[in-house]
């Protein structure tokens, strides 16, 4: 039960009221025991025992998210963001609350900061790249979008397939269809999770006048889909959705 935790982590303070980490943990046990008040008075316990140390403030600020203190989670974050303005997943993680917040100058701004970055040594990088990537979508801003994507993809880091997709898709509504059909096809896998690769790929080869190509690629995925369970009835909602997509493309072509 949660409250015996609770009780325990109250002891094991009282016995080394010192321990950050008995600390925190007792914020933590106190938010799973849904006491709310409690877990907080523990979480800024903990912050003000490190209030300059940047991996404190950045659990802090995690910590205050998750009990939807947003307001506090900005304040933590732009603490380690002073202290250490070179990490790029605390100032990521800074315009993602700053936009939550709904100050979009603010998350612009704390985003430009990341793209002027070139420290691509940064363990995740190539996360941290996608997601103010992502950020950038969201706020319509498809060039500074792409190139966030593009930082990601020259990391050195192998990209995951779904970084080349996502790439794709964006340089596909930009109009970039040759350099969207070269990635969606490094983004391919030969699995049901790559139907939307495929699909896309159909559509890319349909709008640069290649039909037989686009034809042979939904055959592709049909075999696919049909191969990975059987009986198109008995198929999951998501692939039967897919398979009607592929029908449609095949009227069209």
């Amino acid at each position: 039960r949660f409250d015996i935790g609770v009780a325990a982590f109250k002891e094991a303070v009282a016995a080394k009221p010192d321990s950050l980490m008995l600390v925190r943990g007792l914020a933590e046990a106190s938010m799973q025991a849904n006491l709310s008040n409690e877990a907080l008075e523990a979480a800024n316990n903990a912050l003000q025992m490190a209030s300059d140390q940047v991996e404190n403030l950045a659990w802090y600020a995690d910590f205050a998210a998750r009990l939807g203190e947003n307001q506090r989670a900005v304040a933590a974050l732009e603490r380690a963001v002073q202290i250490n303005p070179r990490r790029p997943d605390l100032l990521v993680s800074l315009a993602q609350w700053q936009m939550s917040a709904g100050d979009l100058e603010a998350a612009r701004s704390t985003l430009e900061a990341v793209t002027r970055m070139e420290n691509q040594q940064f363990a995740n990088f190539q996360a941290i790249m996608r997601r103010a990537a992502q950020m950038y979508l969201r706020m319509e801003d498809m060039d500074s979008a792409l190139a966030c994507f593009d930082l990601a993809l020259n990391t050195g880091q192998d990209p995951e397939p779904e970084l080349f997709f996502e790439v794709a898709e964006l340089n596909a509504r930009l109009g970039n269809l040759e350099i969207a059909l070269d990635l969606a096809l490094k983004a391919q896998g030969n699995t049901a999770r790559s139907i939307p690769v495929f699909l896309l790929q159909s559509d890319l080869l349909t709008q640069l006048d290649r039909p037989q190509a686009a034809l042979a690629v939904l055959e592709h995925a049909l075999r696919i889909i049909h191969g990975s369970e059987g009986d198109a009835d008995q198929l999951p909602e998501e692939q039967r959705i897919q398979l009607c997509e592929i029908h449609e493309r095949f009227t069209d072509l």
